[in-house]
């Protein structure tokens, strides 16, 4: 598709439910490389008190390998209805969306050969326990939780946020920049990216995407005083209809 022929929606029209479905519904091949590169990125680093996941959409898998490392956990995420979705799981909704797929994963990544269920249902309790905050944040926002959180967290990661809300690569920039400020010094950022794309598809809708190439998610990283970097691409042919062709993962430690 050419993306001259694509109208953009607005967070109106965003529709949780059918996100999941379309891109949660198993563990495809985009989540898998994002599951490994969280898994084997945490390992890099000691125990924290607390651990923010920003942007998270309506997602709890990348919320899951906090629990090996992190006391603590907040969340954070604009849209109303994908706080709910998560909200939902924590309080063990029957109508919750369904992750154990996703948790018998992680747990495979992090050296267990066979998880059971019992072992799935055990991190799952542990992560409901640990989740004390589910905030509403705006990463359009120079302190995007407010200035008591700037150089807060000891461990932020941010998984397909800042390039899904911005037009253009300046936006990114600053957008990202929002976020690492809230990482304390000597503290870790892990984050993903779409990259190639100028949108991505739910469904029949379209919402804007920043085009980003592996260089400037290193030079974001290196201008806002990021070392011990780790960057990493994986080609997605299969998801071209859904507008990207590549997914982006980087971590890095903020320098004191």
């Amino acid at each position: 598709m050419q993306t001259s022929e694509v109208s953009y929606s607005d967070y109106s029209a965003w529709n949780p439910k059918e996100y999941l479905e379309e891109y949660y519904a198993n563990v495809m091949s985009d989540e898998a490389f994002c599951l490994g590169f969280l898994v084997e990125s945490l390992r890099r680093i000691q125990g924290v008190s607390v651990a923010l996941d920003f942007g998270s959409g309506p997602i709890v898998s990348h919320l899951l390998p906090l629990v090996a490392k992190a006391q603590e956990i907040h969340t954070s995420e604009y849209i109303e209805s994908n706080r709910l979705e998560i909200q939902k799981w924590l309080s063990a909704d029957a109508d919750a969306y369904n992750w154990r797929a996703f948790t018998l994963e992680i747990l495979r990544l992090e050296g267990l050969s066979s998880p059971t269920e019992l072992d799935a249902q055990t991190r799952e309790k542990e992560l409901q326990q640990r989740v004390t905050q589910v905030l509403p944040g705006d990463v359009r926002e120079a302190n995007p939780l407010g200035i008591d959180k700037q150089g807060y967290y000891p461990l932020v990661t941010a998984h397909y946020c800042a390039e899904g809300i911005s037009q253009n690569k300046e936006e990114w920039q600053t957008y990202m920049g929002n976020i690492m400020s809230m990482v304390q010094p000597g503290g870790m950022l892990i984050t993903s990216a779409c990259g190639s794309g100028t949108f991505y598809r739910v469904g029949d809708s379209y919402f804007p995407s920043t085009k980003l190439e592996p260089q400037d998610v290193l030079n974001c990283f290196w201008e806002n005083g990021f070392i011990d970097l780790d960057l990493r691409i994986r080609q997605l042919p299969e998801y071209s209809e859904q507008g990207f062709f590549y997914t982006i993962f980087a971590s890095g430690v903020k320098s004191k």
